[in-house]
């Protein structure tokens, strides 16, 4: 589409204009926060736009009486701007698709009479207290894809099910509170119990559409972090013990030096020699541990490249880990996201072979990529880093999510990114499931444990 004159400006009111937005620029303020078009087909938008634009000076003017604020320091010459066409960026904002419909507009009177400018401030405060807390259906522990169907236990013990189309989530569970879920080779199963209370801990198999009671398995004074599935083998990583059962029967070692539980969650990767688990406890950090599943050896897995208190590549009283993943190109390695969202975001891709650890990829946060004071912390990983809160392994490349989009590392180091696809609100979770080989959602589970609330979650198909 031909975006005609471009109009470039700041809250100044001041503007620059050229014909070819690739042609070479006059000088422009630093980080223009403005870019419009003055393309007839966009008009619609630019109207909309001013109004928005005036809507959000009103609020602020509302919410902060006694605060000048950059933003809408120059209300009138934004709005004198916003006559000369309609915005294709605005600040972290920028347009990407146009949709054209028809919208049927309603007349209405406000109830009771207009309110005053007092009341819509108290209103707002109400709204604000109510939302602090988000909705307990959005705070998702564990997501698997199993017989066509997304499954979703929140951490309070409630699964659900969705599949692609439906507007609504499905019950589901056999009656008891669940502490896991799982799906593998031998189908799709859960963990019925206390975490760290009660005799014993039940499995549950699902089969032709009902919930089986597949064995118990006793407790001996110690505390289910995780379950995961592999092949035909279930796996209960306990605080003191690494359980696995198959047809043959139930295996129990003890853990040497035993494992801690996460504020938030944990996540397990089997390979054929080792279990790695990643713990997730938001600002608390949480780190990896690696544990030979012959003898129970459990090695925490980290590195501080400088020693200072933060650094990484990965360091336990820092950095949560999410997702874990077999490196396609080496088998004998896995990698594992890193990702903490408290006031400033933070992460990395680490890669472990054995016991050394490298960082293998790490990106700048859009606001940061330009910000020279930035640069020497984005580069390691730290504050301005884009955080990641998955990992999967994709045919022969890794894929990774982070709070701002979805990355694709390859064998040669080369990375691809993609912006977030259109996600759906179902019963007040946000799921996407636009991607061929994965689901995404949005859980707010992090917020038990750290400021940023909401990240996404990765769930291969």
């Amino acid at each position: 589409m031909p975006l005609g004159t471009v109009i470039v400006g700041g809250q100044s009111g001041k503007a620059y204009a050229w014909m070819d937005p690739n042609a070479p620029t006059p000088a422009k303020p630093p980080g223009p926060d403005l870019v419009l078009s003055d393309d007839p087909g966009l008009a619609p938008l630019a109207e909309a736009m001013r109004r928005v634009w005036g809507v959000d000076a009103l609020l602020y003017q509302v919410d902060h009486p006694e605060t000048a604020n950059s933003d809408f320091a120059d209300h009138a010459g934004t709005m004198r701007l916003l006559e000369r066409g309609a915005p294709l960026k605005y600040g972290d904002t920028e347009l990407e698709t146009l949709e054209r419909g028809e919208v049927r507009l309603a007349s209405f009177d406000p109830a009771g009479g207009l309110e005053s400018l007092e009341a819509i401030r108290l209103r707002r405060e109400r709204d604000r207290r109510q939302d602090e807390a988000p909705n307990d259906d959005t705070m998702v522990s564990r997501a698997v894809f199993a017989d066509g169907r997304l499954w979703l236990l929140t951490d309070d013990g409630r699964l659900t099910s969705l599949a692609e189309g439906e507007t609504a989530r499905r019950p589901e569970g056999p009656g008891e509170k669940l502490l896991d879920i799982c799906s593998g080779r031998g189908g799709f199963l859960a963990v019925s119990g206390e975490w760290a209370q009660g005799s014993q801990w039940t499995l549950w198999r699902r089969r032709d559409g009902g919930w089986r009671r597949d064995r118990s398995i006793p407790r001996e004074e110690d505390a289910l972090v995780a379950m995961s599935c592999h092949d035909d083998e279930v796996v209960l990583l306990t605080t003191e013990r690494l359980v696995e059962a198959d047809r043959a029967g139930v295996r129990s070692v003890a853990l040497a030096g035993g494992i801690r539980m996460p504020r938030v969650k944990a996540v397990v990767h089997e390979t054929p020699d080792y279990l790695f688990v990643g713990l997730n406890s938001g600002e608390w950090g949480g780190g990896m541990v690696r544990i030979a599943r012959r003898t129970g050896r459990a090695v925490t897995i980290e590195r501080n490249a400088t020693g200072e208190l933060c650094d990484g590549p990965l360091n336990t009283g820092c950095d949560p880990v999410h997702g874990i993943a077999t490196i396609p190109w080496k088998p004998n390695c896995v990698a594992a996201a890193v990702g903490l969202i408290h006031m400033l975001a933070h992460g990395r891709i680490v890669e472990i072979c054995g016991t050394q650890v490298e960082q293998m990829f790490v990106q700048a946060s859009e606001r940061h990529r330009t910000a020279p004071r930035y640069l020497a912390e984005v580069a390691s990983g730290r504050y301005g880093s884009v955080a990641f809160f998955g990992l999967a392994a994709v045919g022969d490349v890794v894929v990774a999510v982070g709070h701002d989009g979805l990355y694709r590392l390859d064998r040669t180091g080369g990375t691809s990114y993609r912006r977030w696809p259109r996600f759906t609100d179902v019963d007040g979770l946000l799921v996407s499931f636009e991607l061929p080989d994965a689901v995404l959602l949005v859980t707010s589970v992090n917020g038990r444990a750290a400021v940023g609330w909401y990240a996404p979650l990765l769930v291969p198909r």
